[in-house]
């Protein structure tokens, strides 16, 4: 929840001017009823929301007593209470009474009344307070659109809904548009004729246009609405108003890491002055503003006394977060994360580690500062290799989540835990109520000390302490539910000792930990057996990404690919693909293989997890040697098989499908749809399945052909009785455009009819049940992830695994046809004349027989490199 979507207190952005409600009845009397009313208000604006709130406890059942539970006066009581509610921190009560409060109002008043439209954006602000901008900005266009209509364009309770409007798109990610939309409001407010409250709305506006500033990177634009913004913020609210000094400090981080040290400086100077006189020293505000101080004087020289008086304050910030934030608090975790480089810089490397492994901990990780400090201590010899090693490792798997496992998490659990989904909803529940209770106990320890309760702040601290147990409680009893669901999310942490364990004689796991930001360090691991090493790489994330793109740029097939691009017959068709790029081929493997060679030196088998630039190239096709020449590279596929897993607990071999020994009946497959003009047809993949059916033993009946290969009967056939599974296809990417209908997920192409599209979407093969011990995806793209970034797997593989499938053969580019026939035809019929040669070697001797085969044209990398072996179909 981001500070531009919460509707500000009265003091400043009240949509309402609520007043006592016309011919009220008393609760003790009519004065009683003013007086109890107008104090609420008063409290409110100075900031004691839990007396307001207290007050709004007792109108609002005299409201209802009074007029009955659905009447204008009662509904006015409910939506105080809610505003209130959000102004201690019990956003989730906040939503529930600000509901009950919008869709009375339109009950009672209708759509088309201002006051409906007025709780209609207050709701909208109760929605992204609990984490639901996407449905807040519905109900914000619809309220604007209603003003617009009644009010002039420099009205400020419209361009204080155009800023809420804002908010929500800036949640979304929406930047661009949020961008537009702050400076349509403080371009109008400016215009408003001498209007104190437009001046007040302005402030905020222009403050939090200057932080969206920040996160486009938009540098000097958002330093002069920051300026802008604080003498805006002194002139309405004065030079110690809360958000005049949370003002300043936007401004002075702004400007530090902008590199304005003096100018920051001279501000936080005055911000923390003003701080100590409004607020005392023993509460967050306080910490927040000395902590920034700390920051802008760490950039003095080393060893000088401002360099040490930075420490000295930010050791000052961390003791007292402890003594009044939970241990576990983000404000703990961001000033743990600050005092580490300090210490290191310092001299310090011992307790600069601890700091960064105790932010951690706070629930505050930083990829790039424990790698950092591990490093540091290790050169300094304050810590062992053995713990580097074991520490490096255990942030690497921390970070390798992937992307597209965490978009299907949500429904994969529920699918697979059935009845059980509840308990998965109810630790999603307890994860955003952390949010809250902690952004809500940082409020009331960011008031001055005789505005806080400590009646209330132990209430908060014990609901965090129930609440933190709570989710323990939940995620132990998912993961005893469903183990192997954590093992191909990522979010299982395996010990060396664990892998090692898991891992035969000649196989070794490689993990990539590579970063796509820049500036990001990058280290590779190798684990066998007998060992466990990592190594630093030293290159930048752009240098890779460069590689990888004039690899894959070398890689342009123009003649009969499975793909969106193959609606028609490109321009010069016909041509083969591009030279291969030998340099870029070779220079990878050094930044990457070759810094653990040693270790793999007699290992046949890989298992590689890859992240970042690295994770959209298949890791066969790497040349260990500088050749001039495809003939003369030694491509890693030569020495070693591999199979890419998607996390290291992957290794454990766990299942996600039906749970059973796997299916019994040897292939489904589909082959040559009908796409009806849509996409270039497929004749040649009805061969190649008969023929991978022949290599498996299985019969014409499982076999769908042309318009028997619909997406219908894919998802009417019993998926979990066979063992594997074949989708002989055009694979689509988000964005293609088929038959008119532009795709916003991954899909498989099939045939239509019997009510469905003929475009099988990743996340309806998430809701399929399977129990494949391999499933083949003989199209284009089916393993590339999202971009430079992305991970090794893709929307549909990621799909299909959570779907049951043990192992998958997808790909990364765009297949030539006849090639494809030739390499699948020739792994079963490897497999099936030697059952107990593993998949991923029978992969690999496939892909020499294309490289040392007679057609020259399929030496190269394009023909025979695509394909990976995602999982293990033989464990």
């Amino acid at each position: 929840m981001r500070a531009a979507a919460v509707l500000l207190t009265a003091a400043l952005l009240a949509l309402v001017s609520l007043v006592p409600p016309a011919g009220a009845q008393p609760v003790e009397s009519p004065a009683a009823w003013d007086a109890l009313w107008g104090n609420m208000i008063a409290a409110e604006a100075r900031g004691d929301f839990p007396a307001a709130l207290a007050m709004a406890d007792r109108l609002l059942p005299a409201a209802e007593a009074g007029w009955g539970a659905g009447s204008e006066q009662a509904l006015e009581a409910r939506a105080m209470r809610a505003r209130l509610l959000s102004g201690v921190g019990d956003y989730g009560a906040a939503r529930q009474e600000g509901q009950r409060a919008y869709e009375g109002f339109l009950a009672v008043l209708g759509p088309g009344h201002r006051r409906t439209q007025t709780e209609a954006m207050t709701f909208a602000v109760r929605l992204s307070e609990v984490g639901e901008p996407e449905r807040a900005v519905p109900l914000a266009l619809e309220a604007i659109a209603m003003a617009e209509a009644h009010l002039p364009a420099d009205d400020p309770q419209l361009n204080l809904w155009r800023y809420n409007l804002g908010g929500f798109l800036q949640d979304l990610g929406r930047l661009a548009e949020a961008d537009a939309i702050y400076g349509r409001a403080a371009e109008a407010l400016a215009r408003a004729p001498g209007s104190a409250q437009a001046a007040l709305y302005r402030a905020t506006v222009m403050a939090q246009w200057a932080r969206l500033g920040d996160e486009m990177g938009q540098g000097e634009a958002a330093a002069a609405r920051g300026r802008e913004a604080i003498a805006l913020a002194q002139d309405r609210l004065g030079p110690i108003h809360p958000e005049t000094l949370r003002t300043m400090r936007d401004q002075a981080l702004r400007l530090y890491h902008a590199g304005g040290i003096l100018e920051a400086h001279d501000l936080i100077e005055v911000a923390l002055a003003r701080t100590i006189e409004t607020y005392g020293t023993r509460n967050l505000t306080y910490a927040q503003t000395l902590h920034l101080r700390a920051l802008l004087r760490s950039r003095s020289p080393t060893g000088s006394a401002l360099f040490a008086s930075a420490i000295d304050d930010q050791r000052a910030v961390v003791a007292l977060l402890r003594e009044i934030l939970p241990p576990n608090h983000p404000e703990l975790g961001r000033a743990l994360l600050d005092l580490a480089p300090m210490l290191r810089d310092a001299g310090a490397p011992l307790e600069a580690l601890e700091t960064a492994l105790a932010a951690e901990q706070a629930r505050a990780p930083s990829r790039k500062l424990l790698i950092g400090m591990l490093d540091n201590a290790l050169t300094h010899g304050v810590i062992s290799g053995e713990r580097a090693t074991r520490e490096m490792f255990r942030v690497a798997q921390g970070f390798l989540a992937s992307r597209a496992g965490i978009a299907f998490e949500q429904s994969a659990y529920r699918k697979a835990l059935g009845e059980g989904g509840g308990e998965y909803r109810a630790l999603t529940d307890r994860q955003r109520r952390e949010g809250q209770l902690h952004a809500a106990l940082a409020e009331i320890a960011g008031r001055p000390l005789a505005q806080r309760d400590p009646v209330q702040e132990a209430a908060l601290r014990g609901a965090i302490s129930e609440n933190t147990a709570e989710i323990a409680r939940l995620e132990q009893a998912l993961s005893g539910q469903l183990p192997a669901m954590s093992d191909l999310l990522g979010s299982a942490v395996l010990e060396i000792e664990e892998v090692q364990a898991l891992l035969g004689p000649r196989e070794a796991l490689v993990v990539m930990d590579y970063s796509p930001r820049p500036g990001d360090p990058h280290v590779i691991h190798a684990i066998t057996r007998e060992q466990a090493i990592y190594v630093p790489i030293h290159v930048e994330a752009e240098a890779l990404a460069a590689a990888v793109a004039d690899l894959r740029g070398s890689i342009d097939l123009r003649l009969g690919v499975r793909a969106a691009t193959a609606l028609k017959a490109p321009e010069g068709a016909g041509a083969g693909p591009k030279p291969f790029h030998l340099p870029a081929s070779a220079w990878l493997y050094r930044m990457s293989f070759a810094a653990i060679e040693p270790a793999l030196a007699d290992k046949s088998h890989l298992f590689v997890l890859q992240r970042g630039a690295m994770a959209s190239l298949p890791p066969h096709l790497l040349s260990r040697n500088a050749p001039e020449r495809l003939e003369e590279a030694d491509w890693l596929v030569r020495h070693v098989s591999i199979t890419v897993i998607p996390s290291v607990a992957a290794l454990r071999g766990g299942r996600t499908g039906t749970g059973g020994a796997g299916g019994e009946a040897p292939i489904l497959g589909f082959s040559n749809p009908d796409f009806a003009g849509a996409l270039l047809a497929l004749p040649e993949t009805t061969g190649e399945l008969h023929s991978v059916a022949r290599a498996l033993g299985g019969g014409a009946e499982g076999l769908r052909d042309g318009a028997g290969a619909s997406e219908a009967a894919a998802k009417s056939a019993d998926l979990a009785l066979y063992k594997t599974l074949y989708f002989a296809t055009h694979g689509l990417v988000a964005g293609d455009v088929v038959g008119g209908q532009r795709l916003d997920e991954p899909a498989l192409a099939l045939t239509g009819g019997g009510g469905e599209d003929g475009l099988l979407k990743a996340s309806e093969i998430a809701a399929l049940t399977l129990d494949a011990d391999l499933v083949v995806l003989s199209a284009c793209n089916t393993a590339q992830g999202d971009g430079a970034g992305g991970e090794a797997l893709s929307g549909l593989a990621q799909a299909f695994t959570y779907a049951g499938a043990r192992g998958l053969l997808v790909s990364h580019w765009p297949v030539e046809s006849q090639s494809a026939v030739a390499l699948m035809t020739d792994i079963f019929a490897r497999r099936a004349a030697n059952p107990a040669m593993p998949a991923a070697e029978a992969q690999r001797q496939s892909m020499l027989a294309m490289i040392d085969g007679p057609n020259p044209d399929w030496h190269h990398p394009a023909f025979w490199a695509p394909f990976i072996l995602v999982g293990d179909p033989d464990r």
